[in-house]
């Protein structure tokens, strides 16, 4: 019997493993419907508290409500656009000046370190013509113009130098290239074509946006709003990430708020659309506060005459906004409502992230805790959850 108990077990975890591949090569294929329809999900979710709010208090009918709460979710989406477009605009006006900065930064790095000790040449100057100073006076030859006289001296001068770069002597090393070249010649196409991609995906996302409006409407109209709370599984399900969401929107909202308004003191340029991104990068656990962090670097050192110690700050006070909201309020205000494991974000973040790329990333944590609370509700996956939830005490491995 605990051979047969065994064997079953391992066929069960290997039914496990193919169809979790299974499933997510489908997710995989699937995800131009899936990520807006997730989307979606989270963003009913979110403002069905607002459709509730208008329905009990002003007496709104559903439909009314929900159109009012889209309504306000579409004027944040514009706001989020024309930040972005102002921003982009902005940056492909001063494509010249960074690039002039990028130029400069270089040659000053190629000046400072010691080049020739590792075969590379310093930035290569402008000839001058200087008379040798030998003791011979020069005679003169008649040149390929007529009434042209060149001297002799030059001749033999120009002779060499030719037969030096043409006909280098065998073994010889030409320290003629400079290392620092591929940084010098970053040019303002190479930043045009950047600033061409992200529009690019700008467009593509708020694209997409259109159908997960429409995703948002259907599941809008489609729930009944009680007084009583949803039971059951359900019930959990949206309890845990409509707590979920609204607290992490809140506090992506502070952090972006006071990102913009330290590097707006900073002087820092794109100050509203680097908060912008701290509010959004917010959502993302560990990776994006690092990421939302370091943003603003390669803006601050291309800015010229931008101040060191207001650039030290423009990295010091936002990481620390990052760590003081995320490490100290965030956990305060959510406690213990998804009751996922550090270790276990980290890995779905990566998981949703091959899937699904940045938008998964997104979603890796909300997607991670329905799992959860699914798992959990079910005998024969319950030891999964309490492996999702840290709690490997409890599990039963007899």
């Amino acid at each position: 019997m605990d051979q047969e108990h065994a064997e079953l077990r391992l066929q069960t975890v290997c039914l496990l493993i193919l169809t979790t591949l299974t499933v997510a090569a489908a997710l995989r294929w699937l995800r131009p419907i899936m990520i807006p329809f997730v989307l979606a999900i989270l963003i009913s979710y979110t403002l069905m508290p607002l459709v509730e709010i208008q329905i009990r208090r002003l007496r709104f009918p559903q439909w009314l409500a929900v159109l009012g709460a889209m309504l306000c979710g579409m004027v944040v989406i514009g706001a989020m656009g024309s930040i972005v477009t102002a921003s982009v605009s902005q940056l492909a006006e001063n494509v010249g000046i960074y690039e002039a900065q990028i130029e400069r930064l270089a040659q000053r790095v190629e000046g400072a370190l010691p080049l020739e000790r590792f075969g590379f040449a310093p930035a290569a100057e402008t000839p001058t013509a200087k008379t040798p100073a030998t003791g011979t006076p020069a005679t003169e030859t008649p040149g390929a113009v007529a009434g042209e006289m060149v001297s002799s001296a030059d001749l033999a001068t120009s002779d060499t130098a030719v037969a030096t770069a043409d006909d280098p002597l065998p073994g010889e090393k030409q320290p003629d290239l400079s290392l620092l070249d591929p940084f010098a010649k970053i040019s303002g196409q190479s930043i045009q074509r950047f600033l061409l991609a992200t529009t690019n995906a700008v467009l593509n996302l708020f694209s997409q946006g259109f159908l997960v409006l429409i995703f948002v409407f259907f599941l809008l109209i489609g729930q009944k709003p009680t007084k009583a709370k949803a039971k059951g599984v359900l019930g959990e399900i949206k309890a845990g990430v409509t707590s979920y969401l609204s607290t992490k929107v809140l506090v992506s909202l502070l952090t972006g708020l006071l990102t913009g308004l330290v590097l707006t003191f900073l002087n820092v340029d794109y100050a509203v659309a680097f908060g912008f991104l701290a509010f959004i990068l917010n959502f993302i656990p560990n990776i994006g506060s690092f990421v939302a962090t370091i943003l603003p670097l390669p803006i601050v050192v291309l800015t010229p005459g931008f101040p060191l110690v207001s650039a030290i700050l423009a990295i010091a006070l936002p990481g620390a906004i990052q760590f003081g909201v995320g490490n100290v309020l965030e956990p305060k205000l959510l406690g213990a409502s998804l009751d996922l494991h550090p270790i276990t974000i980290l890995i779905a973040l990566i998981f949703w992230g091959m899937l699904w790329g940045v938008a998964g990333m997104f979603l890796a944590v909300p997607i991670t805790a329905v799992l959860k609370i699914l798992f959990e509700r079910l005998e024969h996956t319950r030891p999964i959850a309490h492996v999702l939830a840290g709690r490997l005490d409890k599990l039963k491995l007899d």
